[in-house]
């Protein structure tokens, strides 16, 4: 090949990795955009991915063929593109129309579920197919154009595949990390769509300017001269190597549903921990076929053999990712703690390490393969668009059957273990097989082939540990013991006994339910919370069942007509373990169960409901931030009938700024909007409350609800003891909510903002203490919305005097937050006084002896665990152990690489307490050295130096703890009071 040919050939596969990133960016944002339309469940994207990939295989199959009777495939390869392009220009019309269609059939039909998932097969297909089938045949258009005169195909085509995965590797990293969160969804489209139009242009303006392939375009197809040491495959053979692609395609992506279902409990279920996997998985084919078809391809003597070498050392490597995965929590343990990683782009690397310990191998082995196929197949004088369009659409059928049966056969039948089992053990019998078949007509020399590696395999199994996956499922919840676990195609459900008598449910890693007090105040007053503001509550629906305690709120209260939507049926399974939080309401006949994304639902359904609850999880977890989007909220509106109420939960342990993008799309709306948070604990879950007119309560309505024997003793369990306490958990209204978000964005389907930036981590104590201060700058009694008093002077005293006396235990929580034990007791102090026998405040109490005594029992039993012996020492402090405590954080600024600048913190603020001001002069300065961000060292030096008399250097570091974290309203009040002073 001369050099200008080379050169040619460099910019061909310039041109189909452009291809992959465009492609694999189209994937995502149709995916996206189809999700809205057919639900968010793993059976609508399933149905989404069958229908993708039956695209590419018949495009494969049907313009392979006529590829080879075209005089300019280049040129017929830029017109595919430009295809692409403009049918990705005008999808969102497309789904649009698809979405009218959708909707109507559902309301005019109520279909099942089989006739249900036809629909949406039928219409996936109709929107799909037209690109999908143009894309499926770059690969044999191509691979004719520069396979015709290699003198090596196989590798020419390997190249092919390789630019084209990598080229899929930076279109998932660019749609995962860059494009869906700058651009949004159509932002995101357009560019991808453009691009494949830019390239697609460019490719028939440069194909019709080379000279065309001299051939008739009648005649015979084109073939390729005949390599010199590659023997042609028989019709037989190629047979069996066709079906044999398509196990190892099917094997391929039944190991990525199958590994991504367990990598979920480690890397957690948001949107970088997915675009990491798939990152990984892509990279790892990618640079295989590059590797295969640089090195191996042209020194191959006998392809078909090391096709089958090949496919047992995939199954092999498979195996031996199995015990990676229980020794994943170690490794991220020592990437984010020895090394020092925090924040968001350290915690991705962590995931594309975890990603890579476990994907890496098998798939640079899976990557491999396709060149020595190709090898395999294009030796000798066949044609070489339909030779290839066959390989690949093979394989391509292979992949759809692997996603299918992984996630909708395997899992429920055999569970995950058993299933990657299943699957290593069709792949190492496909190389088994093809060993044998490669060994000639000798049967010693097929048996010396093929037993050594039938031994190999067998031995690989027996060594395999049983119980590696409940090791990884448990790795956030050791030492726990797991009581349930069922794996379903929509989540895989465990319920947890931990060593403290507490029980948590948990859905993928991700907890959503448990029997410890703050959960079960979430629990309860999801439901009481409105049931009790409405005027008549008799038709509600709730998106989300947990532990089914809020549905037995509902039944017991007495709705007439009950709706629970559950994405994840095996959910009420594990109501048995719940019996005393549900009471049987995950089998209560008067439920009506729908098996469907609560998003699909509010947009599908026409029922009218008097209150609709949004019962979902933390919106960082892939598909949950969709529940939080202004899009969903006006779905839910229009199904609340007059006088509804729609209460949407809502985690405290975000950034402010992701809070307030929550309220500002609800607030958008339900312009009559107020967040209720109960003060009986350290609580880090709250409640929005919106409704269509100005909320207004009958206080004799409330009050005669709560005074019924069986709400009274349910609420007075999570010290809610009266109508007072209940209308108290109010925290902010409508007026305060605007000023709060008033320069906030709005998170929708379009800007998914949410998701993105809840899938950077956060840490508890980096996020709570901001939010509650947030809040209670914002609180304001509930007085104002309340009537129907017996005596209207006493009551609203009353009303205000619990709202005094809770706005100090809020502050003394978020003192205890901030790591100020004396601000804390003081707090408390003030709220006994101005409401003498505060329960919350013996509430509170009681929850900080239960944290030491917990702490102090898990450190006992793991006493290496700095994360555990961090968390007790912060208990200590706050219960006014200094000494215990500080012996602990002594122990902890000892460790290197250092801990977090806490640590130092509490510790120097421990030694000024004790009276050792230089030590704790000497410890703050040491967190510096270490952590020069750190505004909480700044501010406790500034404190220190004023103490002493030294107000210059107390201004200073003042002056820098506010620029450093300029939300934190105690730094602002430092300030003031050193300027004052000054």
């Amino acid at each position: 090949m001369n050099r200008h040919r080379r050169r040619f050939s460099a910019v061909v596969l310039l041109f189909f990795l452009a291809s992959g990133t465009t492609g694999l960016v189209l994937e995502v944002v149709w995916t996206r955009i189809l999700g809205t339309v057919f639900g968010n469940t793993v059976y609508a994207a399933s149905t989404v991915l069958t229908a993708y990939m039956l695209g590419l295989a018949l495009g494969a199959a049907v313009l392979g063929r006529v590829a080879d009777r075209s005089r300019r495939p280049l040129a017929l390869y830029g017109a595919l593109e430009v295809g692409v392009g403009l049918y990705a220009l005008v999808f969102p019309l497309l789904a649009a129309a698809a979405c009218a269609v959708y909707a109507w059939h559902y309301r005019t039909f109520q279909p099942g579920f089989a006739a249900f998932g036809a629909v949406r097969f039928l219409l996936s297909l109709l929107m799909l197919l037209p690109p999908t089938f143009l894309m499926g045949g770059t690969l044999p258009v191509l691979g004719r154009y520069l396979g015709t005169e290699h003198r090596e195909p196989g590798q020419a085509v390997g190249y092919l595949y390789g630019a084209n995965t990598i080229g899929a590797v930076a279109g998932c990293f660019l749609a995962g990390f860059v494009l869906l969160e700058w651009l949004g969804v159509r932002g995101s489209l357009i560019a991808a769509g453009s691009t494949a139009l830019l390239v697609g242009l460019l490719a028939m303006g440069l194909g019709r300017r080379r000279e065309t392939i001299e051939e008739p375009v009648a005649g015979p197809p084109p073939t390729v001269a005949e390599a010199s040491h590659n023997q042609p495959l028989s019709d037989a053979a190629f047979r069996c190597v066709m079906v044999a692609f398509a196990v190892t395609g099917f094997c391929s992506l039944a190991c990525e549903v199958l590994w991504t279902r367990v990598l979920i409990f480690v890397l957690l279920t948001s949107v970088y921990s997915f675009a990491a996997m798939l990152t990984v998985f892509l990279a790892g084919i990618a640079v295989g076929s590059f590797v295969s078809a640089r090195f191996f391809v042209p020194r191959l003597r006998r392809p078909l053999l090391w096709f089958g070498v090949i496919e047992l050392l995939v199954g092999l490597s498979i195996l031996g990712s199995v015990p990676l995965l229980a020794q994943l929590e170690w490794i991220d343990y020592h990437l984010l703690q020895r090394f020092g990683w925090s924040g968001r782009w350290q915690a991705v690397l962590a995931h594309f390490a975890d990603a890579a310990v476990v994907l890496l191998a098998p798939t640079l082995l899976m990557g491999a393969a396709f060149p020595i196929v190709t090898a395999c197949c294009l030796s000798g004088k066949v044609p070489v668009g339909r030779r290839v369009g066959q390989v690949y659409a093979a394989n391509t059928i292979g992949c759809v059957l692997g996603s299918f049966a992984a996630g909708f056969v395997l899992l429920p039948l055999l569970g995950t273990h058993q299933s990657l089992l299943t699957v290593v053990a069709l792949n190492l019998a496909v190389g088994v097989a093809l060993v044998w078949q490669a060994g000639g007509p000798s049967l010693a020399a097929r048996s010396g082939l093929a037993l050594p590696a039938a031994a190999l395999a067998v031995a690989a199994f027996l060594l395999t540990p049983s119980d590696v996956f409940h090791r990884t499922i448990n790795a956030y919840n050791s030492p726990s013991e797991i009581v349930l676990l069922r794996e379903h195609p929509t989540g895989t459900v465990v319920v947890h006994d931990m060593p403290n008598e507490e029980r948590i449910l948990s859905v993928s890693g991700v907890t959503v339910a448990g029997n410890d007090f703050m959960l079960r105040t979430t629990q309860k007053l999801q439901g009481y919370i409105p049931l009790c503001l409405h005027s008549d509550p008799k038709r509600v629906v709730q998106i989300g069942f947990g532990s089914g305690e809020t549905t037995r709120v509902g039944i017991e209260f007495g709705v007439q007509d009950y709706t629970v939507v559950e994405i994840c049926p095996v959910v009420f399974d594990a109501g048995d373990y719940f019996r005393e939080l549900n009471r049987g309401s995950h089998r209560d006949p008067r439920v009506r169960r729908i098996i469907m994304d609560g998003k699909n639902f509010a947009r599908l359904s026409a029922k009218k409901f008097d209150v609709v609850m949004n019962d979902s999880v933390y919106p960082g977890t892939s598909g949950s931030s969709a529940l939080y989007t202004i899009d969903h909220f006006r779905h839910c509106r229009r199904r609340l009938a007059e006088g509804g109420l729609f209460s949407c939960w809502v985690p405290l342990d975000l950034r402010p700024a992701e809070l307030r993008m929550i309220l500002r799309s609800f607030q958008e709306v339900f312009p009559h909007t107020s967040f209720w948070v109960a003060s009986n604990c350290l609580n880090k879950h709250g409640l929005i409350l919106g409704s269509l007119e100005p909320l207004r309560i009958d206080f004799a309505r409330l009050d005669a609800v709560m005074r019924r024997p069986e709400v009274a003793a349910d609420l007075a369990a999570i010290a809610v003891e009266d109508a007072f306490d209940l209308l108290d958990c109010h925290m902010c209204d409508e007026a305060a909510i605007r000023r709060l978000v008033q320069d906030s964005p709005v998170n929708s389907d379009d800007r998914p903002r949410l998701e993105f930036s809840c899938a950077n981590p956060v840490s508890e104590d980096g996020a709570l203490p901001y939010v509650l201060g947030m809040l209670l700058r914002g609180r304001a009694p509930i007085a104002p919305c309340v009537d129907g008093f017996q005596d209207p002077r006493s009551d609203r005293a009353e009303l205000m005097r619990r709202f005094e006396a809770t706005t100090h235990v809020f502050q003394a929580q978020l003192a205890q937050l901030m790591g100020d034990a004396g601000q804390r007791e003081r707090q408390l102090e003030l709220a006994r006084s101005v409401n003498p026998g505060e329960v919350h405040v013996e509430t509170c109490e009681a929850e900080l002896r239960r944290e030491i005594r917990d702490f102090r029992a898990a450190l006992a039993a793991r006493p290496s665990n700095h994360v555990l012996a961090l968390r007790l020492a912060d208990r200590l402090l706050m219960a006014s152990h200094q000494r215990e405590a500080g012996h602990l954080y002594e122990q902890l600024v000892a460790v290197r690489p250092p801990p977090m600048p806490t640590v130092f913190v509490r510790l120097g603020e421990i030694r000024f307490r004790l009276g050792e001001t230089d030590d704790a002069v000497r410890v703050l300065q040491q967190c510096l050295e270490f952590w020069p961000d750190s505004a909480d060292a700044h501010d406790r030096l500034a404190g220190i130096h004023w103490r002493q008399g030294n107000p210059r250097l107390a201004r200073t570091h003042i002056d820098e703890a506010v620029r450093l974290a300029p939300e934190n309203p105690q730094y602002q009040a430092h300030r003031e009071q050193i300027v004052a002073r000054h």
